[in-house]
């Protein structure tokens, strides 16, 4: 063992002192790197927490202002008390102080300005109820072009902004008439409203198209068609209320447009710092860069704060020196400062991701509805066409009519129901719960057809280009579906060449081995399959985006241009074919997406599906509807063709009539009904009471009727409502058929 002396060497003293003189100067000095350090990384964190929550409120104003060119949009009945209750409805008190005022301002051509005028004078009333001033166009200008402000919000701007016309600025009618043209969200450079103060921080003015065909202020109103809505939008305003309670008490933030700083956009609350707060040893701390964007515009944001040493932390850095030769109180203070320190950062890092998260979650969810809401929007736009052409004829049937014109009536009513089906058959389709009607078709002929169609519809400035190879099989397909899947794929084409380029259609055979199946996340079997491919010369996706492209209301369309529904439709249709989709893409390059369906051999394709069929008269039908007037329509349909029908309003009624001695040969069914019996459970009851009956399910949603039918005993049939009179009645004989038409239906 080796022993210390009693007594250290002169030497081992010196080195002992030195060291511990190091030490006293080097902690110290150290302490004070690292606090200054620390405080540089918390000055980082805010600047990024203020970024996100200065991003997640002008995204909230573009999600307002959009929300309400898209009120506008709608084509509804729109006046003052209209315009106010929807704004108090959609403002956030998260927006503050920053969006000051939102205008709706009509596009007019200067004769039609009497038109404004004598539109504020039959509603004056109306317009002074909600506080409006009497309209006076202003400023006087001798543009072709206006866009007075006819209604705005909040009630304090009205007075300022009432009657403006935007077109007398050039620079905000340009922006004005770009946001038409491009149908997307304009910011204006940084500007001085003409109601501020001199010295006031300057506003962008922030415009939405609202594009309409009918739109009008009153009941039988103007007849302006399209406008703007714009607001004015002071972002240091929106600065000044994020930092109101921030400790710091020296904070400069600074926006930038561009490579230049802007007058207007910079929020300095630097000053002398406290004499409680300052101490002698202070820095400027400075966070990167970070970049924000607003109306598709990017700005730059710097911040900095003035930081210094705490009295604390000078205290800290005395115990150091006095302490320094003392290497385990030493080891326990850093220790403890060290951890101290690193649970304040992880517990702000903790914070911040959490608010990104909240913030993801917000931005997510408003798309999706903005999304829902235009499926929705446009879905309730067809179906009340469909009923307006029933209503319409159907009033012109209850009147006196020559024959030839109820004909017709008749007729169109038979369309529209048909065309509503197959509205109906699309959006089952989107959630890939379709019943599809699938059948031979011949590629040669689809794309001579297609071919046909896409060139009335696609611009001139497109070159379209069709090719099948010869020998293409057939395949086993819905026709209506693949229609609209390759349609929508061409749309979306053309939207990604705005400016031209070549769109490629080609079908061909392949065959596709276990490597290909593996590749994707479907269940696939190898073999032949013919490929149908749709590729352009478009502006392409990154990879990241062409991972989600398939991802219901994932778009890279602008807002109002795309709700993000088309290619989840496809990818559903084709899966629920038996096939599968491949898409490649590359930035800049183009999109190409591949459609995979099996292939039909020769002696598939040769047999038919469905054999035609005479009428078999004398045939007792029992017919089991709750609804009277589908129950009424069903009933007139069997007993035209020579059928005996007996109807009741559920299964239990029906059910009694079987166990009363009843015995048709066909039982026709709702699937859901009132009480405890339904279609499936009659269908059971059935077959025991009367074996040998032919059973039918009818259902406006065939998939759970499918459901139920495939767990029931025999040939039991599924129809989706609206049934054709055609369909139903060969349904019937090829159930009840003995010969080879009863085979072909098996």
């Amino acid at each position: 063992m080796v022993r210390l002396s009693r007594f250290p060497r002169p030497s081992a003293i010196l080195a002992v002192a030195c060291l511990g003189l190091a030490l006293a100067f080097a902690l110290p000095l150290f302490s004070v790197y690292y606090s200054h350090q620390r405080h540089n990384a918390l000055v980082q964190s805010h600047a990024e927490s203020l970024r996100t929550a200065l991003q997640l409120r002008l995204s909230l104003i573009e999600n307002q202002v959009s929300g309400a060119a898209g009120f506008l949009s709608a084509g509804r009945h729109i006046d003052a008390a209209t315009f106010a209750e929807f704004m108090r409805k959609t403002s956030t008190s998260k927006i503050g102080q920053a969006l000051r005022a939102v205008a709706y301002m009509p596009a007019l051509r200067r004769g039609e300005i009497h038109l404004v005028e004598q539109f504020f004078e039959l509603n004056s009333d109306a317009f002074r109820d909600e506080e409006y001033p009497p309209f006076q166009l202003f400023p006087a200008t001798d543009n072709k072009a206006m866009f007075p402000v006819v209604l705005v919000e909040p009630e304090a701007a009205r007075a300022q902004v009432f009657g403006f016309d935007l077109a007398s600025s050039p620079v905000r009618l340009s922006r004005a008439q770009q946001a038409l043209r491009t149908d997307r969200l304009v910011l204006t450079d940084p500007l001085t409203l003409s109601q501020d103060d001199a010295g006031a921080p300057v506003s962008l003015l922030l415009i939405a198209p609202v594009k309409v065909e009918e739109f009008s202020l009153e009941h039988n109103g103007l007849p302006s068609l399209r406008g703007v809505v714009a607001a004015s939008v002071t972002p240091v305003h929106v600065v000044e209320e994020l930092l109101r309670d921030t400790p710091a008490h020296e904070v400069l933030v600074e926006l930038r447009m561009g490579p230049w700083s802007l007058p207007g956009l910079v929020f300095d609350r630097r000053g002398a710092p406290d004499e409680d707060s300052a101490g002698p040893l202070s820095h400027r701390a400075s966070a990167a860069p970070l970049t924000l964007r607003f109306a598709n515009r990017a700005f730059r944001m710097t911040y900095s704060e003035s930081v210094s040493l705490t009295a604390r932390e000078i205290a800290n850095a005395a115990v150091l020196f006095l302490l320094s030769l003392m290497a385990t109180a030493l080891g326990i203070a850093y220790r403890w400062r060290q951890q101290q320190t690193a649970d304040e950062i992880t517990t702000r890092l903790a914070a911040q991701e959490e608010e990104l998260r909240k913030s993801g979650q917000l931005i997510a969810q408003a798309q999706k509805q903005e999304a829902l809401g235009n499926l929705v929007g446009g879905v309730a736009h067809d179906f009340n066409n469909l009923l307006a052409v029933i209503l319409g004829n159907a009033e012109l049937l209850d009147e006196d009519i020559p024959s030839q014109e109820r004909a017709e009536c008749a007729r169109q009513i038979k369309l529209a129901t048909e065309r509503g089906g197959t509205l109906s058959r699309q959006l089952l389709s989107f959630g890939r719960r379709a019943v599809l009607e699938p059948g031979r078709q011949d590629i040669a002929e689809f794309m001579a057809e297609l071919e046909s169609m896409l060139r009335r519809v696609l611009p001139e400035t497109i070159d379209l280009r069709c090719h099948v190879a010869p020998d293409t099989a057939p395949i086993f397909i819905d026709r209506n579906q693949l229609d609209t899947a390759v349609l929508n794929l061409a749309i979306n084409a053309r939207d990604a060449m705005p400016t031209g380029g070549s769109l490629i259609i080609e079908a061909r055979n392949v065959s596709l081995d276990a490597a290909f199946v593996a590749e994707g996340d479907e269940e696939l079997p190898s073999g032949s399959y013919v490929m149908l491919a749709v590729r352009d010369t478009g502006h392409g996706m990154s990879p990241e985006m062409a991972d989600q492209a398939f991802d219901p209301f994932f778009t890279t369309k602008p807002v109002g241009q795309g709700s993000g529904l088309g290619l989840s439709m496809v990818l559903g249709f084709v899966r629920q074919s038996g096939g599968t989709v491949r898409l490649v893409s590359e930035k800049g390059k183009g999109t190409s997406i591949e459609l995979y369906f099996a292939a039909l051999d020769a002696a598939a394709a040769a047999t038919p599906i469905f054999a035609n069929v005479n009428l078999l008269e004398d045939l007792h039908v029992l017919l089991c509807e709750d609804e009277p007037p589908v129950r009424q329509v069903l009933k007139r349909q069997l007993v035209s063709a020579g059928y005996q029908v007996t109807c009741t309003p559920d299964g239990e009624a029906a059910l009694r009539k079987l166990r009363d001695g009843l015995r048709p040969d066909v039982l026709l069914t709702d699937v859901v009904m009132p009480g405890s019996v339904q279609g499936p459970d009659l269908v059971l009851a059935a077959r025991k009471l009367v074996p040998g009956i032919s059973t039918i399910l009818i259902s406006g949603y065939p998939r759970d009727a499918e459901e139920a039918a495939s767990a029931l005993p025999g040939d039991t049939v599924v129809l989706q409502k609206p049934v054709k009179k055609r369909d139903l009645l060969d349904t019937i004989v090829a159930l009840t058929s003995a010969g080879p038409a009863a085979e072909a239906a098996e």
